[in-house]
């Protein structure tokens, strides 16, 4: 984003959602398939190369940006969390199911998947609260009360929130680029390694 302010980018195209959004790269918008239902591929018609001459200078300033966005929503989940119940056992069936919601609404869950591997996105959220100093406790009423369907068909389901709570602990994959480490931690942060932590219900 702050490259786009700096030389006149495209403001739309700077989130997450447009990662990759280059030639030879294809837009899988379901309203963007032809009509026999493949993705079109995105061709760069014209561009214009510009030397980022300051890179130097630039590079810690975003930086800088990030870590305050990450304070920032780092509060505002905290402020939230204050509202619906503190500790976690207090937190209300609302208040989980708000929270849960709110994230899912903001990563575009139900877009991007439209049958979700509801025990990957509860690894996701559980990383993302844990990261943001949420408790332990708080985390895991979250998921038990905000799940959807939850305990679903787990056999165990305080097995599997011990075990889910003790992966998202875990360091997170490493990203593309180093100098992504410090962004707000997405779905898409998490890809390609993280796999079901069911063992049966999904």
């Amino acid at each position: 984003k702050q490259l786009a302010h700096t030389y006149g980018g495209d403001l739309a195209s700077t989130d997450w959602r447009h990662l990759g959004r280059l030639a030879g790269f294809t837009n899988q918008k379901f309203a963007r398939r032809t009509v026999r239902g493949y993705a079109p591929w995105v061709k760069i018609v014209e561009a214009r190369a510009v030397l980022a001459s300051a890179a130097q200078e630039l590079l810690p300033s975003a930086m800088q940006l990030v870590t305050r966005q990450t304070m920032t929503a780092a509060r505002i989940a905290a402020n939230h969390l204050s509202r619906v119940g503190h500790p976690g056992p207090t937190i209300t069936v609302q208040g989980a199911v708000t929270i849960y919601q709110r994230w899912m609404q903001r990563w575009h869950i139900r877009e991007r998947f439209p049958q979700p591997d509801w025990s990957i996105v509860d690894l996701w959220l559980a990383r993302k609260l844990l990261a943001i100093h949420i408790s332990a406790a708080q985390v895991e009423t979250i998921l038990r009360l905000g799940s959807p369907h939850f305990p679903r068909h787990h056999g165990d389901p305080e097995d599997y929130l011990r075990r889910t709570l003790a992966r998202a602990a875990l360091p997170a994959p490493r990203t593309v680029c180093s100098t992504h480490a410090a962004a707000p931690l997405l779905p898409r942060d998490e890809t390609d390694s993280d796999c079901s932590n069911s063992s049966g219900g999904r």
